[in-house]
């Protein structure tokens, strides 16, 4: 018996006639393209012409023009730009000449080396921001004329410490392993606690971490706001994975959190990000405050971030469900607007994955819902035939 596709419904055939060929909808839903082309004809949704086909096809390959100039303007070659967004490199250099961009590689100057250098950065956190392998850094270093340094200052140690970082951060920010950080702190007789509790006014390490960090203070926002006991928890394991120099263990930072749970809120609604000003006064546990928080954190993602996207997937997920449950399209529509406007790739790519899951969520529900009426449908008619022939 040949297997039958159940026929998704009018706007999911809609939606994706705008954003994808024939044989890209076929691709889809693993049915040929003369089955879509009978569906869209049943539906009275127009067909595109080979023509706009063709060129529809060619749009949806070719990445944005914004999106090549912000990797560009970070230093990327166009061999890694094409290896971040899974394209060749001979089509990211077709994308460059029709977009009119500069085929010649941004070099760092003078002075941004300069600067990361007396702040302490290690030369290797310093070629990774360029998107440089270390022996170039080292030969603009040598080309310039800059003295670089091989271990930070005690200086530099106590500047990056007033700016809130922990000895991890500390470490990974110069370029050292956490002993080699450990030993200099001995070696310039800095007590890294003493120092660090300088910044600790209110005695409250979270307060003072999340007064400066902007994720610290979202990631912190999501455990006390969400009405997610998932977000929450996961919210909370990333925290504390992110600042565990800060606290003695999870259990403490976990009771920081509840006994701080009305500064943090303070702290969301007139703080780094300024939500107060976009929401207005907001109850612990409300839901709209929860994608804001969301998009605050993840707008910080980073090439070399310490923690699994699927981690960050899971979150939003947890976040977005009770959204999507209510007004699935919307929310859709809402996801695709963030993508679009967000300027972090890492953002825009998790945005875009939970977009199509949500689409392809609606697409299997909508399904589910047909099928359950066929089947219903079935029932009541052989319902009625056996009553019509009891009474015979």
């Amino acid at each position: 018996m040949a297997k039958t596709t159940l026929k998704p419904s009018r706007e999911i055939l809609l939606d994706l006639s705008e954003r994808l060929s024939i044989s890209g909808m076929s691709r889809e839903f693993s049915v040929s393209s003369r089955t879509i082309k009978d569906w869209m004809e049943e539906e009275n949704i127009p067909q595109k012409s080979i023509g706009e086909a063709v060129r529809l096809g060619k749009l949806m390959r070719r990445p944005k023009k914004e999106v090549l100039m912000e990797l560009h303007e970070k230093g990327m070659s166009r061999t890694q730009i094409a290896n971040a967004l899974g394209k060749p490199a001979q089509s990211i250099t077709r994308c460059f000449k029709i977009y009119g961009l500069p085929l010649e590689r941004i070099k760092p100057n003078k002075e941004q080396l300069q600067e990361l250098n007396e702040q302490g950065m290690g030369i290797n956190v310093i070629a990774n921001q360029f998107y440089r392998k270390v022996g170039e850094v080292k030969r603009f270093f040598r080309e310039y004329g800059i003295e670089r340094n091989l271990n930070p200052s005690s200086d530099q140690l106590r500047n990056l410490v007033s700016k809130g970082m922990n000895l991890e951060e500390v470490a990974e920010f110069t370029g050292k392993r956490m002993v080699s950080v450990r030993n200099l702190f001995r070696k310039y007789h800095l007590n890294f606690d003493k120092e660090n509790s300088k910044q600790n006014d209110n005695g409250n390490p979270l307060i003072s971490l999340i007064s400066k960090d902007e994720r610290a203070l979202a990631l912190s926002g999501l455990v006390a706001c969400s009405s997610s006991g998932n977000v929450a928890v996961e919210a909370e394991n990333l925290l504390f994975k992110n600042y565990r120099t800060m606290f003695d263990n999870q259990k403490s930072l976990h009771e920081t959190i509840l006994s701080s749970k009305n500064e943090i809120v303070e702290l969301v609604n007139k703080g780094l990000t300024n939500l107060g000003k976009y929401l207005g006064p907001f109850a612990v546990s409300q839901i709209g405050i929860s994608p804001i928080l969301l998009g605050s954190a993840i707008e910080k993602l980073e090439v070399n971030s310490r923690y699994s996207n699927e981690v960050w997937y899971s979150i939003a997920r947890e976040v977005y469900g009770p959204l999507f449950s209510k007004e699935p399209r919307e929310t859709i529509d809402l996801l695709d607007k963030m993508k679009d406007e967000s300027k972090n790739i890492y953002a825009r790519k998790l945005y875009d994955k939970l977009s199509d899951h949500y689409r392809k969520t609606l697409g299997i529900v909508d399904e589910l819902e047909r099928e359950n009426t066929r089947w219903w449908q079935a029932r009541m008619d052989k319902d009625s035939r056996f009553m019509a022939e009891q009474t015979r």
